[in-house]
């Protein structure tokens, strides 16, 4: 054989020279750019969620910064008011707006597409999978439904709404198609939920483990709740207050002057939601009146949300539990010594009156009328039938179970290392 083939066999046989990693250290997951993919599309569609509300109720505002008033049909129906201030600028601000929801819907599709190709990578889903057979068709269709609703430029119309007894109201397409974008707000829970580290590799191995679905946002509201009761409730206030007070005030306005200012709006939306109900200034129209209904269904919501957080937040743990009750118990058991002893002080108080040592104690006549002697007594049973008892759940029981076994072996093994080497030295010993 020649030196050529020699040399080429050995170049087949020799392995192929390893790529240098990027990274040095720590072990970086094998899906760790995807995770971080779909973060930096979800921090980038929220914001463009709220940029473009922000932008909506802008132009909105605009309109309503001069009004024209159009008298009623009847006297009960009294003045309507109507936005009358349409311009270069807020045309343009729309046209943002568009700009900004075109961006929303292509973040949508990058989000579910690069949730399914993740998928695939893990293997929890095959590679022929579509938006129809994985089941991200509907979420995706009503999510992008949900976000493309907003303000048209170069459009604008007037809805003319019947309230109860005859009376009218102007609705102008601004006003109701911003009120319909606020829903897109849920899109700050995402966000919340990566920051939250419920969206990176390492929290997602450890649901598969324990076969629960992380991708669930009830599963990640119930551990907010679990965790921070305290600081997610008020946030919850805030953000249903804000959100239905534009709500009302956009419903309101074109009726009754007093809701062009934001801070009546809030007023009403807070004393609603407290039950307090003061009845200065109330909704008079239909839609104003659902807006009241959401509130009082959101508060009641909020408030059993807050109960139940509250109390798994104040449940003291296992920890806890075992410090309380050794306290208590300690304190239990310096009040049966007190008692203890002033019940064998009653007691020699009337023997060291009996003067027939041969008859019983019951029929001397001391001990026979001494009350407190019984007092005492009875007192002392009644602390000794309080002992208190630990409070420990079976997860305790068996957590502390399995960790005593564990010392358990580490000692055997101890004494049979030992032993062994002792019993080695005594053959040795023997030997010499």
């Amino acid at each position: 054989m020649g030196k050529a083939a020699v040399a080429q066999r050995v170049a087949t046989v020799a392995p192929a020279p390893q790529t240098k990693l990027r990274f040095k250290g720590l072990k970086r997951h094998i899906h760790a750019d995807h995770y971080k993919k779909i973060r930096n599309i979800n921090r980038q569609t929220c914001f463009n969620a709220i940029l473009s509300l922000v932008l909506a109720i802008t132009s909105n505002e605009i309109h309503w910064t001069r009004t024209k008033v159009i008298e009623g049909d009847t006297p009960a129906q009294g003045p309507i008011t109507e936005p009358d201030f349409f311009n270069v600028t807020t045309e343009v601000i729309k046209f943002a707006v568009t700009i900004n929801v075109l961006f929303i819907v292509f973040g949508i599709f990058r989000y579910y597409s690069a949730t399914l190709e993740l998928k695939k990578l893990e293997s929890s889903m095959l590679p022929q999978d579509t938006f129809y057979s994985a089941g991200y068709l509907p979420l995706y269709l009503f999510e992008t439904f949900v976000c493309l609703i907003h303000p048209l430029p170069i459009v604008y119309f007037t809805w003319v709404k019947s309230e109860r007894g005859g009376v009218k109201t102007h609705y102008g397409s601004d006003d109701i198609f911003t009120v319909l974008m606020l829903p897109r707000v849920y899109l700050l829970f995402r966000v919340f939920r990566d920051s939250y580290g419920m969206n990176n590799e390492n929290s997602r191995y450890v649901g598969s483990l324990c076969r629960v679905n992380l991708d669930s946002a009830f599963v990640t509201f119930k551990g907010l709740m679990q965790e921070q009761p305290i600081l997610i409730v008020p946030c919850l206030y805030i953000f249903v207050i804000a959100v239905l007070s534009y709500a009302l005030c956009v419903f309101e306005r074109p009726l009754d002057d007093q809701f062009n200012d934001i801070r009546n709006g809030i007023w009403v939306i807070f004393v609603t939601m407290t039950t307090v109900g003061y009845g200065d200034m109330y909704p008079s129209t239909d839609l104003g009146r659902m807006v009241a209904i959401l509130a009082c269904a959101s508060a009641l919501l909020i408030l059993m949300l807050l109960i139940i957080g509250m109390t798994s937040y104040m449940a003291p743990d296992a920890k806890e539990f075992k410090v309380f009750h050794i306290l208590k118990y300690k304190r239990w058991k310096s009040a049966m010594k007190v008692q203890g002893a002033i019940v064998i002080q009653s007691f020699w108080r009337c023997a060291r009156l009996i003067d027939r040592p041969d008859q019983p104690l019951m029929w001397q006549t001391s001990y026979a009328a001494d009350t407190k002697l019984c007092f005492e007594v009875r007192a002392f049973r009644r602390l000794r039938s309080e002992e208190p008892m630990e409070q420990r759940d079976i997860g305790t029981l068996l957590w502390e179970t399995y960790k005593n076994v564990g010392l358990l072996n580490e000692k055997l093994e101890q004494i049979h290392d030992t032993v062994k080497d002792n019993g080695g030295r005594g053959s040795q010993n023997a030997r010499i």
